[in-house]
């Protein structure tokens, strides 16, 4: 079950306009400034969920949890609330108007009927689940106490695991998975007594295997009060050593990733509609994209549909087709007012409410630096097959970038360079803290060396090594990209997939040169060589047998056919039929394989 729609009138900040938020999807964003009626959603729901703790059949008025202060303008006017849920491929609308009438309210939910009271209960009680508390632990003088509203996230672990042994085994592997990805290292987690009986284990494991338990209900309830504590213990591999470690010995960050995830796992067998309130407290950038990600898509989590109310520009950037985007501001007259963000100028209007200025943000995680668009065609393509080699899914506009810088532009930039004197020249690790610097070698012709401009780059890399994590210069191992594409892929492009050239003014005889379709002849027998220009060699195909002893008029039809080239078009084209089992080369793949590794980096 899914919440398609949500409308709210007359409750708090929210108007008798109300609020509205539709389109609603696996992941959904409620984003905004403080005191803009975010958490006053989650109010309403939480609401709810007391009324019906407490109400147990469909009568009309019951104890008053609707107060003054909870309606619009403390006016006493009524609240309204409209759901629009998915369920097994149909849509069901829930509607509830709640009335105060003294210390009682009257509470009107579809019409009165008992199916309308049923839903509700059913919801709020069983589906609707809500996270207002995710910091995960209260510093006590004991120690570190850690909870998730309330509940002791281990002793529920353990309880389970002694009970249900496969539940827990598959417990450990995803949890023990996802640490190890957060802290590239080789990790296991498990849930440890503090303080055992005595001759039995603090472990679920050994308690399982050596049959000591047999308390059909939980392990824990034959311990005395102080003893009914199970924590969460982390073994991280170091070469031969296994070393054991509390999570709070990691890091808060660590601590919170831990108990927000296992509180969540409970839920992962119930379709639940979850709301969490600033998930990203206390969380390192990398640690909350990894559980938004983790809650996205994994299978353990497939069941549910997430509510995040954030403050978070990091979780922002994480929107695809999975998610909405709601903004929620204040107006003049102080009442919420709901946008729901569909276009990416949208999300900068959310940037502006945050306070986030682009100075405070590096504005892709690494930028692809390239002469002009045909190499962007190429490396996107070659990108994306690399992402099916090593199993990656990076995408542009999300996890990188493309800059033009035009050729001898390359001239006017740096990198991160100390000399006060070169200050006039664009560095080129302003605008990303990553960077790929994509050049044409140039080489073949009467050019044997590199440009200055390449050079001058490569020579600054070469003597700052401390650069090498966050710069990788590749220039080509031919003269320009195009020397990458194998020789029978041009053909077939130019030959099939372009526009035929119809003539051209040959202007040493003042003659219009009619041209006939490019014959592939004329190229077979020559190899494709690193040193050729791609344009003049393929330019080839338009001449004539008969044309060849003219040495005059060969160099003009080269000359001109050349220089008509659409290199945007071919390279549109070449990519379409670029298929990397059939037009492989090594030289590439050793680039894109480095390319790969800083995007990860990049990325982290």
């Amino acid at each position: 079950m899914n919440i398609k729609e949500i409308n709210i009138k007359g409750w708090r900040s929210y108007s008798p306009r109300g609020i509205e938020l539709n389109d609603l999807k696996k992941i959904n964003l409620i984003i905004g400034p403080n005191n803009s009626g975010k958490t006053n959603i989650v109010r309403y729901f939480n609401s709810i969920k007391r009324l019906f703790n407490n109400y147990g059949s469909p009568e009309v008025q019951v104890a008053c949890y609707l107060k003054e202060e909870d309606t619009w303008m403390n006016s006493s006017d009524d609240v309204y609330c409209v759901l629009i849920l998915e369920s097994q491929g149909g849509l069901q609308k829930l509607e509830a108007t709640r009335t105060l009438k003294g210390n009682k309210e009257i509470f009107k939910y579809n019409g009165n009927n008992d199916l309308g009271f049923s839903n509700w209960k059913f919801l709020s009680q069983n589906q609707v689940k809500i996270f207002s508390d995710v910091r995960g632990y209260t510093n006590t003088y004991a120690g570190l106490e850690h909870h998730v509203d309330g509940i002791r996230v281990a002793d529920y672990i353990f309880n389970k695991g002694i009970n249900d042994y496969e539940w827990y085994k598959q417990f450990q592997f995803d949890m023990s998975r996802w640490l190890s990805s957060l802290l590239n290292e080789e990790v296991k987690i498990g849930v440890r007594l503090v303080d055992p009986k005595r001759d039995q284990s603090p472990y679920v494991e050994d308690n399982i295997v050596n049959n000591e338990c047999k308390n059909n209900h939980g392990f824990l309830a034959d311990f005395d009060e102080p003893l009914k504590r199970a924590e969460f213990e982390v073994n991280i591999k170091k070469k031969t050593l296994n070393i054991k470690h509390q999570p709070q010995d990691l890091g808060m960050g660590v601590l919170q990733f831990i108990f927000l995830l296992s509180a969540l796992y409970q839920e992962k067998d119930t379709e639940c509609i979850i709301f969490i309130e600033e998930p990203e407290q206390n969380l390192h950038a990398k640690s909350i994209s990894d559980i938004v990600h983790i809650l996205e898509t994994d299978e353990a989590f497939s069941k549910h549909q997430y509510f995040l109310i954030t403050h978070s520009n990091v979780i922002l950037n994480l929107v695809n087709a999975n998610y909405s985007v709601h903004r929620f501001q204040m107006s003049e007259s102080g009442s919420t007012e709901v946008t729901c963000c569909t276009k990416k100028v949208d999300n900068y209007g959310v940037l502006d409410l945050l306070g986030v200025q682009p100075s405070q943000l590096f504005l892709s995680n690494i930028v692809l630096w390239v002469e002009g668009p045909s190499d962007r065609i190429y490396i996107k393509r070659w990108i994306e097959m690399a992402n099916e080699k090593y199993g990656k899914n990076f995408v542009e506009g999300k996890h990188y970038s493309f800059v033009f810088y035009g050729g001898s532009l390359l001239d006017h930039y740096t990198v991160l360079e100390e000399d006060e004197n070169l200050s006039d020249f664009i560095d080129i690790l302003q605008t990303s803290r990553y960077a790929i610097i994509v050049c044409d070698s140039d080489l073949g012709g009467t050019r044997n060396q590199y440009k200055d401009r390449v050079k001058r780059i490569m020579d600054r890399l070469n003597a700052n090594r401390d650069l090498a994590p966050y710069v990788y210069q590749w220039i080509t191992d031919g003269r320009e990209i195009e020397n990458y594409v194998p020789k029978e892929l041009f053909i077939k492009v130019i030959c099939e997939k372009i526009k035929k050239r119809s003539y051209f003014d040959y202007t040493k005889e003042k003659l219009r040169h009619f041209f006939e379709n490019p014959n592939p002849d004329r190229v077979s027998d020559r190899d494709f060589e690193n040193s050729f220009s791609f344009d003049e060699f393929f330019a080839r195909m338009y001449i004539r047998e008969e044309e060849l002893e003219n040495v005059s008029l060969v160099k003009a039809i080269i000359n001109n056919v050349s220089k008509s080239f659409d290199k945007v078009l071919i390279a549109n084209k070449i990519t379409e039929l670029w298929d990397d089992s059939l037009h492989s080369n090594s030289q590439l793949d050793n680039h894109l394989g480095k390319i790969i590794q800083m995007l990860e980096n990049a990325n982290r």
